[in-house]
Formats: C-alpha cells, sequence, structure tokens
C-alpha cells in the first residue's frame, strides 16, 4: 500500500548502494561493521519504506534515515535510475575440474570438489547530468524571465558524470572499498564490487561526458553470507518454505511436509512460487 501511494504521488523507492568509506580500515573491523550494518537494514526494512512514505507525503527524503543507519562509516549513494533489471548467479556443490590443468603429472584425471555458495549480482545504471543548454538553443525560446534565471543557473554549474563515474571506479582500487552493501526495498546484498564498466554515451559541447552507463558487479561468498539465522537467506528460504519441520504457504496454514506425498508437495511449492 505504501508502495502504491508513493507510485501515485511519483515518489518511488531509490536502489541505495552503502560503500565503506576508509580506504585504510583493516579487513576484520570492514567485515564486522559490513554485517553490522546489513543486520540493522535486515531489521529496519519496515523503517526504511516508512521513511519513503513520508518522503511521499512531505518531501522529506527517506535517504536521510538511510544514511543515519550507515552512520560516519559508510558512503550512500542514491542511484538517480532505478535498475531495470537485476541478475544473479549463484553457484555451490560438487564441481568436476580438469587436473590437467593444474598439474602435468596428473593429467587426464578429473577430481571433484564441493565448494561453497558464491552469489554474484548484476545490475546496470544510468547517469544523466544533460546541461539544457546542450539540448536547446536558449536564444529561439519564448521563456519568462523566471524561467530564464532558473535556465542560466542551471547552465552556468558544470554539467558532467565524469566524477561520479571515477569515483565508482576508484573504489575497486583497495579491499575496504571494495565492500559495499546494495539496498532496495527488501534486498539487503552484501558483496564486493569487483568489477565495474562504463560507457559514456552523451558529451556536452566542452566534451565533458554528461551521460553514462554503469554495469557493476558484485560477488557475495558464503563467509560474508551464511545459511545462519536471520541472515538475508535464511529469511528469503523461510519467507516460502517456512521454518525447519512446516511448509508455510502464504495466506494458508502450514502444512507438515509428512503429511502429503511428493506430488502434493510439488504441487504447494509451485503455488507458493
Amino acid at each position: 500500500e505504501q508502495d502504491a501511494a508513493s507510485s501515485l504521488l511519483g515518489c518511488l523507492p531509490k536502489a541505495v548502494l552503502m560503500i565503506w568509506k576508509d580506504r585504510t580500515t583493516k579487513a576484520e573491523d570492514v567485515n564486522d561493521g559490513m554485517k553490522a550494518l546489513q543486520r540493522t537494514l535486515l531489521n529496519e526494512t519496515k523503517m526504511s519504506k516508512q521513511s519513503d512514505m513520508e518522503a511521499a507525503m512531505t518531501g522529506v527524503p527517506g535517504l536521510d534515515k538511510i544514511k543515519d543507519l550507515g552512520g560516519d562509516n559508510f558512503m550512500t549513494i542514491q542511484v538517480q535510475y532505478n535498475p531495470s533489471s537485476i541478475y544473479l548467479d549463484t553457484s555451490a556443490g560438487m564441481r568436476e575440474i580438469d587436473s590437467s590443468s593444474i598439474s602435468n603429472i596428473m593429467a587426464n584425471q578429473v577430481t571433484q570438489i564441493n565448494t561453497e555458495a558464491i552469489t554474484t549480482l548484476a545490475m546496470q545504471l544510468v547517469l544523466d547530468d544533460m546541461n539544457i543548454q546542450d539540448a536547446f538553443m536558449l536564444d529561439s525560446l519564448n521563456i519568462s524571465t523566471g524561467t530564464a534565471a532558473s535556465l542560466l543557473m542551471d547552465v552556468a554549474r558544470p554539467h558532467s558524470v565524469r566524477m561520479q563515474v571515477e569515483a565508482l571506479i576508484a573504489c575497486l582500487m583497495t579491499p575496504a572499498t571494495q565492500q559495499a552493501i546494495f539496498y532496495w526495498s527488501d534486498m539487503v546484498f552484501r558483496g564486493v564490487m569487483f568489477q565495474v564498466n562504463a560507457n559514456y554515451t552523451m558529451f556536452n559541447k566542452k566534451g565533458e561526458p554528461v551521460r553514462a552507463v554503469l554495469d557493476i558487479q558484485m560477488q557475495q561468498d558464503h563467509q560474508m553470507e551464511s545459511a545462519e539465522k536471520g541472515g538475508y537467506w535464511d529469511k528469503a528460504f523461510n519467507r516460502v518454505f517456512g521454518e525447519p519441520g512446516n511448509l508455510s504457504l502464504k495466506g494458508k496454514e502450514n502444512i507438515s511436509p509428512n503429511a502429503l506425498g511428493p506430488a502434493g508437495r510439488n504441487a504447494l511449492l509451485n503455488l507458493a512460487l
């Protein structure tokens, strides 16, 4: 209901990247800080949704409350446009590896290893800072004095997305600032940014880039997000499958799996998904 109201008022919740700020922080301190923030965001999703509602009703940005949750240790970057798609790739379990790629002594042998879960999140973001003067010829516009003044103020400030793009690329230069959390609605994905591809797609008359498309990839290993109780994936599992020993379907009472045959369990799971 809150998201619907925000949509009607033209104030949709925007995704946020929260990146560790101090480039010299020790790895263990960064891990502790990121884990604490992730748990805070998981526990405060209702409050953050309320802040979005307040932003729609009062004009007070919900971003301020999110920044307060992060504190001074994090850079909080709100996206200009929400990503149109998010790609998640998870791999785990037994893998076969050709031993010849490891050692010539073990050539033509296949080794099986058990790998822990690794999840990669990929998304595309658009940055835009186009100058009105570059889009329209001011001399040919029939505009009021007030509108002309606001246009001149916009023209006077420098227009470029270079600083934002290069700042995100710079985050990859140190292990501490590679640590990030992608936060959007109920999604709280903690990982390491390992790739930022920037494509400048528009330039102004001075040659400055005013539009860019960013492809960002983050990777999360099992040490960052295990199946421990209260974790992100633990909650995702329980939302559909219920607590251990029960099959919880939205809008239905818990059903014990032992009371169902294989066909019944499959049918209920299909309904839940």
